[in-house]
């Protein structure tokens, strides 16, 4: 029996119907001992990482879902293993975090997946870094850098780099007249902000399909996620629908080599999103999508938290 930590959004927010991490966690707390970290509560006294944690136990079946008891504060290294979704935005505080947990990590406390690694990789660019296929892209706060590109390539997408869930995206055309006002906007009305803009791909066309690797093993089927009519997100949470479809065989190669690159950062979940044959993003901080690809495998948790704890396992037995 491990104890198993985990760091994610407040947990009266997750929606039981389709949150990834109470679908892992309600397996794993079968066999071990799992306690919800209070990240408000993390700190750093005497070079030891504390925070207040109480035992969790779910039951999905319920309309009140999880149960906490035995509020305390701990040295957070008597933890085995730390799992870490926490949602973005990527910015101070969760950097700060992860700082935090790069602590642990040395004191032999498992993090899934690396704190070193979410600082390392954006996600946003670690999809392009990562595709055989290269999507036009520019990152720029350049405004005219950024409508060359638009005239050159008509139809772009502008995303922030540090955001999910399709928030903040806008669909630009070479000929909108109030470009500079819907890059401005996702420049969060900061000239000085970073941002990345893609040529546009028909969405609704091919889907955006989200793969999921974990441990290193490319998951069979794929979540293709289409878009409302009105809209150009394919994200479940704006609307899209949905499909469940087996990955195409010619991109096997290429989704395993990732996932072993993947592995090699420790990183042990984690979400590709693809559009035709395009990798346009990689999700390693909170990938979703599990709740709704259970419904074509009902033993898709048990595999993923399998794979969990044999990490653990070998980790410790180092």
């Amino acid at each position: 029996m491990f104890n198993i930590a985990v760091i994610t959004d407040p947990i009266e927010c997750l929606l039981k119907e389709t949150d990834t991490t109470l679908g892992i966690i309600n397996i794993l707390q079968k066999n071990n001992k799992i306690f919800y970290i209070d990240t408000t509560t993390i700190q750093i006294n005497n070079h030891n990482v504390f925070g207040n944690v109480q035992e969790l136990t779910l039951n999905l079946h319920n309309k009140k879902y999880f149960h906490l008891k035995n509020k305390k504060k701990i040295n957070l290294n008597k933890m085995h293993c730390i799992f870490f979704r926490k949602d973005p935005p990527v910015d101070e505080n969760y950097i700060a975090l992860t700082y935090m947990l790069d602590i642990l990590e040395k004191q032999k406390t498992l993090i899934i997946n690396s704190s070193q690694s979410l600082r390392d990789y954006n996600e946003k660019l670690l999809g392009g870094l990562m595709s055989p296929y290269k999507l036009p892209t520019i990152v720029s706060c350049n405004i005219d850098q950024m409508k060359k590109f638009i005239n050159k390539h008509k139809n772009v997408v502008v995303k922030p780099l540090n955001m999910m869930r399709g928030e903040n995206i806008q669909k630009i055309s070479h000929n909108d007249n109030d470009y500079k006002k819907k890059i401005f906007s996702v420049q969060n009305y900061n000239e000085k902000c970073y941002v990345l803009i893609q040529k546009y791909l028909n969405i609704h066309k091919y889907g955006d399909k989200r793969i999921i690797i974990y441990n290193g093993i490319v998951y069979e089927n794929a979540l293709v996620r289409f878009p409302p009519k009105d809209d150009f997100r394919a994200n479940i949470a704006n609307g899209g629908k949905y499909q469940i479809k087996k990955i195409e065989k010619k991109y096997i190669p290429y989704l395993e080599d990732i996932a072993s690159y993947l592995i090699s950062k420790r990183i042990y979940l984690a979400g590709i999103d693809m559009i035709n044959k395009f990798i346009t993003e990689i999700n390693i901080t909170s990938p979703t999508g599990l709740m709704h690809l259970q419904q074509k495998d009902k033993n898709i948790f048990e595999k993923i938290a399998h794979q969990f704890i044999s990490v653990i396992t070998h980790y410790h037995d180092e």
